[in-house]
């Protein structure tokens, strides 16, 4: 089972800065804005000093916390798991934006954010004492109605070909040389690291949907050879093992 492309990346537990907080205190909605996949919160109380762990995905996302919202970070695609320490009580506000859309929006490609947790000066003003939503409001008009890039072709193209980029390139009658280079400037991820992180997202969300599902069939239906080669992926992509994302996703 390989996940279709529709432009916006999957975020099935949630992709980006907050994947994991054990399902609460997450809030999420659309946005009218083009460039904008969702709008989210995600409060507090939480754990003092929590360590959180997110997963890798495709995802750009522009995060700050309410407390602090003059300096604004922007969260790049990420190709492993990385932690990201949560103070107790903290209020963050995100909006994550669709493929295509960093160029546009940030004014530069997606491959130089890879892998990367960092501040962004924005020129905002926010009203005094502002509130999560009045945050989210500033941050969206930041944005404004910028038109994202059309990738959808690049990603649909290597879900198809089940992660050949020699395939992928050749569907859209492109060079493989000149069909990484558009997939790293818009996506930021190389077209074969997207596809194994798009299939491991597609395990995660089979097991979440069909929790008593074996491993070895949620290997075979998300195309992996079989479950020692789901297991080495996990590990690789997610320093542990599917055993352990679900302990945490379930905790």
């Amino acid at each position: 089972m390989i996940v279709e492309s529709n432009v916006e990346i999957p975020s099935y537990d949630h992709a980006g800065l907050v994947s994991r907080l054990g399902g609460r205190a997450y809030i999420e909605r659309p946005s009218s804005h083009p460039a904008i996949a969702k709008v989210w919160t995600c409060r507090g109380p939480l754990e003092n000093g929590i360590a959180h762990r997110v997963l890798p995905d495709a995802c750009i996302e522009i995060v700050l916390d309410v407390a602090a919202p003059e300096h604004p970070y922007v969260v790049g695609p990420s190709t492993r798991a990385y932690t990201v320490p949560l103070a107790a009580s903290a209020e963050i506000v995100g909006v994550r934006l669709r493929v295509g859309a960093c160029i546009p929006v940030l004014a530069t490609h997606a491959w130089t954010l890879r892998d990367t947790f960092q501040p962004w000066p924005l020129t905002l003003t926010y009203p005094r004492g502002a509130s999560a939503e009045e945050c989210a409001h500033c941050l969206e008009g930041w944005v404004g109605h910028r038109e994202p890039s059309e990738v959808d072709k690049l990603t649909d193209a290597v879900l198809r070909a089940n992660g050949s980029v020699a395939s992928a390139a050749s569907s859209l009658g492109l060079g493989e040389r000149r069909f990484r280079r558009a997939f790293a400037n818009d996506i930021g991820l190389g077209p074969k690291r997207f596809w194994r992180i798009q299939r491991l997202w597609s395990a995660m969300a089979l097991k979440r949907d069909s929790p008593d599902l074996a491993w070895g069939e949620i290997a075979a239906e998300s195309g992996f050879a079989d479950h020692a080669h789901l297991d080495r992926e996990f590990l690789t992509l997610t320093n542990g093992t599917p055993s352990d994302w679900f302990r945490e996703f379930t905790a």
